[in-house]
């Protein structure tokens, strides 16, 4: 056996095996073993629901639910289904990118950790080849063993050491053969767990009940039923996404109950995911790649080939989008290939806009999630009575021609008094007024030391490609290097001053999230990006 196959079978035997006890240990620490059975049958009418929705297979209702009840233990989880209940009966912290993609190496608290070891245990199981290159076994190592030694512990660093020092070179006929069928049964757990994501993804929407339906959704389930294609274009924030999910949920929830629903990052796991025997309505957001186009002739044809013979064949439909600055890169392929004529919905076209009143109920819905305002028939009034959105107001905005898409400029709206307090001035261009507003905090930057850390903050997520961990032990340093850079001077920054300035920018330009600095909207990275220079 060469030094290549060797790799992989070591690689596989760390995260399946070493990986999957220690994240049973840190499991074991959420869902306590003298309680779990209590917290599975809190939790039963969650588990019924993935059961009901094919997420849940029998034979892993049958692990969470034994006969004896009074056996159940975490012994028999494996990292898929840990993940489903860390997911839907834990308030955990979820990884940035969901729990099905690698987290960035910013990220450093146990649930990235369990996406780490779930990650390359996927990469490994849809694996082409049953050899893995001496570079990639040793970095993916470091991150694996890195990943297992916070959720298990130090005791397990003599077995992982042993591990990566042992021959495989005996390995039988037999154990190949076990290893081959034990890949064969990941793979299959691995595509139930990416719709499990997707229907998550489908349902946190749902809940937050903040959609205007407008005629794309009638014409989008035409479209599917007809031809088996959707294709979303428009600009940034114009609700390419929630379109596209709102179609994913109702045609498997209303219009064809077979259908099984799966989300795929690229056109690249269409192989890895898509059971083509089986009724699937797939979701490829931004096909051909966020900001600028990533399409490969000699890579994606051929995939996008196999996906209109199976649309043709029946038992697969797909809903694709694509921003139009990246449409306008790959346009030969999007004219020419069978597969996206006739089925584009083109949302900056008149046909498919929000008219005025879908505005107006979209910008009241968002404003009355809004704790700090009172929806009143004169329009919007803050605490003290005071109406600071009138009637006449919400329909002014509502009629404004935007440089990025409606429902992003309103999410941005709500979330900031300033941007408020402008009314429909903020419409007219808030690119503008985005980029005026950080250029702003630049300038007083000079003078004031909580907007020096602020402004400091924005740059580095923009230079960290959206991502910047303030917890993290060089975080400080990073800080102060960029100060210098930007101002030319450094002050004296504690932990609590970067946790403060990233509080304070939540909501106004961060997510919400508690580990990492990411902005709300692209528009804003790219606002920074140009104030910085």
């Amino acid at each position: 056996m060469n030094e290549e196959k060797q790799n992989f079978i070591r690689l596989f035997h760390l995260v399946n095996s070493i990986g999957s006890e220690a994240a049973r240990v840190h499991f074991d620490i959420i869902f306590p073993p003298n309680s779990l059975i209590a917290t599975l049958n809190n939790g039963k009418s969650n588990i019924n629901k993935l059961y009901s929705k094919r997420i849940l297979a029998q034979s892993q209702k049958d692990i969470l639910f034994p006969l004896p009840p009074d056996i159940n233990s975490s012994k028999s989880y494996d990292i898929t289904l840990m993940v489903c209940l860390l997911r839907n009966l834990s308030n955990a912290t979820k990884p940035t990118n969901g729990f099905d993609q690698l987290p960035p190496h910013t990220e450093i608290f146990p649930a990235a950790d369990f996406a780490r070891l779930k990650h390359y245990r996927n990469k490994l199981v849809h694996s082409s080849s049953d050899e893995i290159e001496n570079t990639y076994y040793k970095t993916s190592w470091k991150d694996i063993t890195e990943a297992i030694y916070i959720l298990g512990g130090q005791v397990f660093i003599s077995r992982c050491e042993e591990l990566d020092g042992s021959e495989m070179t005996k390995t039988s006929k037999a154990e190949e053969e076990r290893l081959r069928e034990e890949l064969q049964c990941l793979k299959e757990e691995i595509t139930n767990d990416k719709k499990v994501e997707t229907c998550a993804l489908v349902e946190a929407l749902e809940k937050e009940n903040t959609f205007i339906p407008t005629r794309t959704l009638d014409v989008g389930l035409k479209f599917l039923k007809k031809k088996g294609v959707v294709l979303m274009t428009g600009m940034a924030g114009i609700g390419k996404t929630r379109n596209c999910l709102k179609l994913l949920n109702i045609f498997c929830s209303e219009i064809e109950h077979e259908y099984q629903m799966i989300k795929l990052e690229n056109l690249s796991e269409w192989d890895e995911f898509v059971d083509l025997d089986k009724h699937y309505i797939v979701f490829i957001d931004d096909i051909f790649g966020k900001t600028n186009a990533n399409y490969d002739k000699g890579i994606h044809e051929k995939i996008i080939n196999q996906v209109y013979s199976f649309v043709q064949k029946g038992n697969i439909k797909v809903i694709l989008s694509t921003r139009d600055t990246v449409k306008r890169q790959c346009q030969e392929i999007i004219e020419s290939h069978r597969l996206f004529q006739g089925s584009e919905i083109d949302l900056n076209s008149e046909p498919f806009q929000m008219n005025v009143d879908q505005k107006c109920g979209l910008l009241v819905t968002y404003m009355k999630r809004n704790d700090d305002f009172e929806y009143t028939s004169d329009g919007f009034a803050d605490t003290t009575g005071a109406i600071i959105l009138n009637t006449s107001d919400i329909h002014d905005i509502a009629l404004s021609n935007l440089v990025i898409g409606f429902p992003q400029a309103v999410q941005m709206f709500v979330n900031n008094k300033k941007y408020i307090s402008l009314g429909s001035a903020f419409f007219r261009r808030p690119d503008e007024q985005t980029l005026e507003d950080i250029n702003d905090m630049r300038r007083q930057g000079h003078q004031n030391h909580k907007l020096k850390i602020q402004y400091s903050l924005l740059v580095l997520t923009v230079l960290n490609d959206n991502c910047f961990a303030p917890y993290h032990a060089h975080a400080i340093v990073e800080v102060n290097d960029i100060i210098h850079t930007i101002y030319g001077d450094s002050i004296k920054i504690t932990k609590d001053d970067l946790i403060d300035s990233v509080h304070t920018l939540q909501g106004r330009f961060f997510q919400k999230h508690p580990h990492i600095a990411m902005f709300e909207h692209r528009l804003l990275f790219e606002s920074v990006l140009l104030s910085f220079g």
